[in-house]
This record gives C-alpha cells, structure tokens and sequence, in this order.
C-alpha cells in the first residue's frame, strides 16, 4: 500500500520537520517525518 499525503498549516504553508502518523481503521499503519510538505 502506497499513501500520499499532502501536508499544510492552516495558512496554506507546507508543514516540515513533524511527525505525521498514518492509521487504517484505528490501527498505526506507519510514521514519517514531514520534508517539503509530501508523504510518500
């Protein structure tokens, strides 16, 4: 399974540097750090 995430503030900026955590029905299916704004 491959997920793409956009990620962006409330000000339409790109977040970096943060942890970004991914669940499926609750369940942790993975947790990256932000670079650029894009999860891959």
């Amino acid at each position: 399974m491959t997920i793409y995430a956009t990620i962006i503030d409330d000000m339409g900026n790109t977040v970096t540097g943060q942890n970004i955590s991914f669940y499926v029905n609750g369940t942790l299916i993975g947790t990256v750090i932000a670079t650029e704004g894009l999860e891959i």
